[in-house]
């Protein structure tokens, strides 16, 4: 199980640059942190229990959570958030829709007119479509930066959970 993700750049070549999500798999193989069989171990898990393979990865131990999320920070170029005592201003939690929270899996933390903050499992999520659905839904003007930070994914579901509770 790979418990520290390393500092500096990695075998794939990538730093501090957006990447494919679809890719981050890849990545790992690459990075020598799983082997190509336990991906596709993960791949198919992640068909069957219909989450991510992020999260299939953790689930089978093949990461820790912690070190995923380093990982996925590197990768984006994103800062982490600390999820475990947060409050979410709330101008940001009456901002993003229930649905849009839970099908991307992000946590409102923060809007001050100039930017939305939002915590996610993986920043791949708020792409450049999620940002434009995200607009359209809350009529959130083009000048106003949205920006995403890492969290892992169980601090970001538990915290959906509390924000958005079921019923």
């Amino acid at each position: 199980m790979v418990s520290a993700w390393p500092a500096g750049r990695g075998k794939s070549g990538c730093h501090n640059r957006p990447v494919d999500p679809k890719r981050l798999g890849q990545i790992l193989v690459a990075e020598g942190l799983i082997a190509e069989e336990q991906l596709e171990d993960s791949l198919k898990r992640a068909r069957a229990d219909g989450t991510s393979v992020l999260v299939a990865m953790v689930q089978s131990k093949l990461i820790e959570e912690e070190s995923l999320t380093a990982f996925l920070a590197h990768q984006f170029g994103a800062q982490t958030a600390d999820l475990s005592a947060f409050k979410p201003t709330p101008a940001a939690r009456q901002l993003v829709p229930n649905d849009f929270a839970r099908m991307h899996r992000v946590v409102p933390l923060s809007f001050d007119r100039a930017t939305l903050v939002l915590a996610a499992e993986n920043p791949g999520e708020i792409d450049a479509g999620a940002q434009q659905e995200l607009r359209r839904l809350t009529r959130l003007p083009a000048n106003v930066a949205i920006e995403a930070r890492v969290a892992p994914a169980t601090k970001v579901a538990e915290a959906i959970a509390a924000l958005y509770p079921a019923g």
